[in-house]
């Protein structure tokens, strides 16, 4: 059993890093089109539901404190049905990671290195982040702690640069806002990234203090800045060519004119994705890690890490193209997260009520 430890701080850094991790570069296109000149807003009523969703999660957590979101149905619903959830659990760590290298290796493959392929993308970032998994959640928190303060301040000062380009003409003219109406057409938001953040539970245990503070302050602070991007792609781009783009900030970096000594400013967005999008994919892959050791008590994360590459590898080639993969996106995401977002953390609850009504009986007996 590893015996890291994790500062709040850290906590926060760790989802905030994952929260962003490859949203803030591929959402935006997509709520465009769904909500218009109101779509700023959809990240912000996804951001409430995420804190709302990690409340379960933390309730949980302080009924049965130290233990991760897999030990958790362990305890619960006992040896067998818990191992059995604790292997669904193994199954969405492993669909995470390879939703994100696919995401990352579609944007590589279009935009850089066309004809190299893909999957000699995704095995380079794969091999990285199976490293840090080895290295441990302390190392993964460390390297969080040094990069995203950086990748922050240095993706805020470029997406600053292209404000030149703002034109308050493209709010309008507004249409008639039906809140409800909207959130349900851009529902994916709520599943990806907000509803995966399911994934840092495994990460708990470790935190010293503050645990719940950190938490939903790094989920509300990345639906800050996912909101602030998208109002500011809308009021750069605009609603229809952002609705119709796949990369809006990526082509906005490429296109806009800054001065005769600053050009390819796309080069730093993209730098920062990758690091953003590595943080993510080891987290997740520690994630399944930790699980495999939990679920079958192992010891040695080299002889899990390494083999995960070689599972997650052929997963994220299973889409055709990256339309095919957005599109699975806005329809099943929130489905598929939500069950393990919410249905097994609310299972879990009641069982949990359950077991402590029959205990006082016991005793008594």
């Amino acid at each position: 059993m590893e015996t890291a430890r994790l500062s709040s701080w850290q906590m926060f850094l760790l989802t905030l890093a994952f929260t962003l991790g490859t949203s803030f570069f591929i959402i935006p296109g997509g709520i465009i089109g769904n909500a218009k000149e109101y779509a700023w807003l959809i990240p912000l009523g996804a951001g409430l539901y995420g804190i709302v969703v990690a409340a379960l999660w933390l309730y949980l957590t302080s009924r049965y404190p130290g233990l991760g979101i897999i030990q958790l149905c362990l305890k619960l619903l006992g040896p067998k049905i818990g191992f059995l959830f604790g292997c669904l659990y193994l199954v969405f760590f492993i669909q995470l990671a390879a939703w994100v290298v696919r995401n990352l290796g579609d944007f590589i493959k279009v935009n850089l290195l066309v004809h190299t392929p893909i999957s000699a993308v995704h095995l380079m970032f794969l091999l990285v982040s199976a490293y840090t998994v080895i290295l441990g959640a302390e190392t993964i928190a460390m390297l969080t702690e040094f990069l995203t303060p950086v990748l922050v301040i240095v993706f805020w000062i470029v997406f600053f640069l292209m404000l030149k380009g703002w034109d308050w003409a493209n709010f309008g003219p507004a249409q008639e806002f039906h809140p409800w109406q909207l959130m349900a057409t851009s529902k994916q938001i709520f599943g990806f990234p907000f509803s995966e953040t399911v994934c840092l539970t495994m990460f708990f245990p470790f935190v010293q203090q503050r645990l719940k503070t950190s938490f939903i302050a790094g989920i509300g602070v990345a639906a800050i800045l996912i909101s602030l991007i998208v109002f500011f792609v809308l009021g750069i781009v605009g609603v229809y060519r952002s609705s119709h783009l796949t990369y809006p900030i990526f082509t906005l970096a490429q296109e806009l004119p800054f001065s005769f000594f600053i050009e390819h400013l796309e080069v730093i967005i993209c730098l920062v994705w990758f690091c953003a999008i590595s943080i993510k994919l080891s987290i997740s892959m520690y994630s399944a890690a930790a699980g495999i050791i939990q679920l079958f008590h192992l010891k040695n994360r080299t002889f899990i890490a390494l083999p995960l590459i070689w599972i997650i590898l052929p997963i994220s080639l299973l889409f055709e193209s990256v339309i095919s993969n957005i599109e699975w996106d806005r329809k099943y995401s929130f489905a598929f997260d939500s069950f393990y977002a919410i249905v097994i953390p609310a299972l879990l609850v009641i069982v949990s009520w359950i077991r402590k009504k029959q205990l006082p009986d016991i005793n008594q007996a």
